[in-house]
């Protein structure tokens, strides 16, 4: 069913109840009278609440949806305010979808559709209510040669405004000017000083309560001096100095202004969403004190894909940023210290405007830009590279040799390769797919190409050997674009050669570097192995993860079926478990390893109720304990696996599946569940787990 609440002077307080998904919402309105929209949805089993203060209203909403066999859902909704955020409220699975914070507006009404559950939301823009608008901004001027002194902002009424103070060049560098708050709103932020320079002062409203004079910062040197906050109860600034360099947004005029900020440690993730006519949204992970903090969706989100990027802070950092753009951002690309990521969006075509975000010596910090309907404009923050981050194997990615067309695939750098598989087809090599070691666990990397009717021909390295050297051919075949890989060899340490695998071709090639060790593999693929290309890594460097012994706890369950194993990895991003009619159907898991989201191999049968899903907050949130039900049913001389809960430390999910026979449960002290292995035939017949200890 439809519903609208309509547009209001704000909102006032929201209701909503959820478990995995949000089952309804009700909100109640400011206005000339408080308005209580009607229950929309039914009740679930969670519920909360919160109350907006007088002067605070909401910029943005984030939701999570996913398809299901009969309706679409809503899983989970976070809300933005001026003043903070509240929520997530659900189990963030499935896609992502938002209204984004527009300037001068705020979100005043929601409107969507519900049965039982909320099946869709939207919202109302209106403008700011008055009397919690920003004050205006003053900008004070630029003394240059000996002691320059900046001017003095004054804010409007409202919320204090911003006095930015000018700098002052040359000689002494200048001191910042002076923001004043507004009549009865929050002080005004003080200026910002020159380099090295004092920061203004911040002076409280007049209001009852008094304004708060936020100091000013120096911008690089030794920071600005903290301002001084008068007026009730005014409270003093602090000045901070983070010395961080802004380059310019590049791109398109156009769209509304966004600044992540810079006062961050690093990221951890980018997500990337393109469609049609170019680059739809960015978002960004950013952590700072070991504590994650999002940023919000950057542009909108329409019909297409998103690519998200994993970057494995504090070992890795971003360095630079490049891309082209015509009237939006049309294609970007993204490089850390270890890694190089896909093009997303459009190749350049040579009509529109290349551009690079980078400066030597220093790594990315935050971001900031334009963004409408899609991505105006992006632009970095710099600060120079710690001198405490932990010191990094040193990859070196070798350029893929083949032909043009296939998506582009990357395992990325790892401490060894552990076994190689290659399939060959009719005319070439149809696929590939590796696995590797980090540490004392392994990464069971994704096939590559298609796989054929003649399967794979595979060979595992020792311990103690690694390859030296991988060389192949290529050429255009029948029925082909472009050039695929048509035969590879791979030599290690202990001079052993594994191929020819498949046939050769017009074009030799050669990865191999004296004092140098093949560590990882990337390409391009399609139905063939169209370009395949190495990462080296140098003989005798430190492991890029150290090496801590996972445990594997002992299975639950019967002997049916076959073994399966996926291993121990750094943690896991998302579980699915597959019902069928008297049990657990199928399981299949996302891990990450490394940084590098792993994807593992589907155990047991899909049946036509297809998969739930339960998806962690990764990193900080993880598995710590499993428990589940196993019990002979009819039609199966062997016991099946009929529940299975997993807890992470954050909460603890449904159960999957009915309740009956044996209860077991996974569960250690100190540890966190990394990895799942068990038997499989039709149905799950054992279920098991593997370990490590819990770190900081």
């Amino acid at each position: 069913m439809s519903w609208d609440d309509g547009s209001h002077a704000k909102v006032k307080k929201v209701e909503l109840t959820f478990d995995d998904i949000i089952y309804s919402i009700k909100v109640t309105y400011d206005g000339a009278t408080a308005l209580q929209s009607q229950l929309r949805g039914s009740v679930g089993p969670k519920s909360a609440e919160f109350t907006l203060a007088p002067d605070e209203y909401i910029t943005a909403v984030s939701a999570y949806g996913k398809s299901l066999a009969t309706q679409e859902v809503i899983t989970a909704l976070t809300f933005t305010t001026n003043k903070g955020s509240y929520g997530p409220y659900g189990n963030k699975s499935g896609f992502q979808i938002s209204a984004p914070e527009a300037t001068g507006k705020q979100i005043a009404g929601f409107l969507g559709t519900s049965g039982n559950v909320l099946n869709t939301i939207d919202v109302h823009y209106a403008p700011i209510p008055t009397g919690t608008g920003s004050g205006g901004t003053g900008t004070g001027g630029t003394g240059t040669g000996g002691s320059g002194t900046g001017g003095t902002g004054t804010g409007g009424s409202g919320t204090g405004g911003t006095g930015t103070g000018g700098s002052g060049t040359g000689g002494t560098d200048g001191t910042g000017g002076t923001g004043t708050g507004g009549t009865g709103g929050t002080g005004g932020t003080g200026g910002s000083g020159g380099t090295g320079g004092t920061g203004g002062t911040g002076t409280g409203g007049t209001g009852s309560t008094g304004g708060t004079g936020t100091g000013g910062s120096g911008t690089g040197g030794t920071g600005g001096t903290g301002g001084t906050g008068t007026g009730g109860s005014g409270t003093g600034g602090t000045g901070t100095g983070s010395g961080a360099q802004k380059l310019d947004a590049q791109g398109s005029t156009g769209g509304t202004a966004w600044d992540d900020g810079s006062n961050y440690d690093g990221l951890t993730k980018i997500y990337v969403r393109s469609g049609g006519e170019g680059i739809q949204y960015v978002k960004f992970d950013y952590v700072k004190d070991g504590q994650k903090k999002e940023s919000a969706l950057h542009g909108q989100q329409s019909r297409g894909s998103t690519t998200e990027i994993l970057i494995n802070h504090p070992d890795e950092y971003l360095v630079s940023v490049e891309g082209w753009y015509d009237s939006v951002i049309l294609g970007i690309q993204f490089k850390t210290n270890l890694k190089t990521s896909e093009f997303i969006g459009y190749e350049f075509d040579g009509s529109g405007t290349k551009f690079t975000l980078q400066v030597p010596d220093k790594k990315i910090s935050g971001f900031h830009g334009f963004a409408s309907t899609h991505l105006n404009s992006i632009g970095a923050y710099f600060v120079p590279k710690s001198s405490t981050t932990t010191p990094t194997v040193p990859a070196k990615k070798l350029t893929a040799e083949g032909g043009e067309t296939g998506a582009v695939w990357d395992d990325g750098a790892h401490d060894d390769v552990k076994k190689v598989y290659v399939g060959q087809g009719q005319d070439g090599v149809g696929a590939v797919k590796f696995e590797y070691k980090n540490g004392s666990q392994v990464v069971f990397g994704d096939e590559h190409g298609k796989k054929t009717l003649l399967g794979y021909e595979e060979f595992e390295l020792e311990s103690d050997e690694y390859i030296t050297s991988v060389e192949g051919t290529y050429d255009k075949i029948f029925g082909t674009d472009s050039a695929v890989v048509t035969m590879l060899i791979f030599k290690t340490s202990k001079n052993k050669t594994a191929g020819p695998f498949g046939l050769e071709g017009s074009t030799r090639f050669v990865f191999k570097e004296e004092g140098y060790k093949i560590t990882g593999f990337h390409g391009r693929a399609g139905d063939y192995i169209n370009a395949i290309g190495a990462y080296l890594a140098p003989l005798g460097t430190t492991p890029l993860t150290p090496a801590t012994q996972a445990q594997k706890l002992e299975g639950a369950g019967s002997e049916g079926g076959t073994l399966w194993d996926d291993g121990a990895f750094d943690g896991v991003r998302k579980v699915s478990v597959g019902q069928a009619q008297d049990g657990i159907g199928a399981v299949t898991f996302v891990y990450d390893k490394a940084a590098q989201v792993v994807v593992g191999k589907e155990h047991g049968k899909t049946t036509l109720l297809g998969f739930e899903e339960l998806e962690l907050d990764y990193p900080s949130e993880y598995i710590t304990a499993v428990d589940g039900t196993y019990d002979t049913i009819f039609g199966s001389e062997k016991s099946v696996v009929t529940m299975l809960r997993f807890t992470t430390n954050k909460r603890t999910s449904m159960p999957f599946g009915l309740e009956a026979g044996t209860p077991f449960a996974f569960k250690k002290e100190g540890y966190k569940i990394v990895g799942f292995h068990g038997r499989a035939g039709d149905l799950l017949h054992k279920f098991g787990v593997h370990v490590v200890p819990i770190t900081n």
